[in-house]
């Protein structure tokens, strides 16, 4: 597993991990659950 150093701190997250956090996090606005 690859990993990198998050700018400014010394926390090494996976690329898969550091990847992803936008889709667990409110990053992409509302959810419209009528919508689908």
């Amino acid at each position: 597993m690859k990993y990198r150093t998050l700018a400014g701190t010394d926390l090494k997250l996976s690329t898969i991990g550091f990847g992803v956090w936008s889709v667990s996090t409110g990053w992409w606005g509302p959810v419209d659950k009528e919508a689908g």
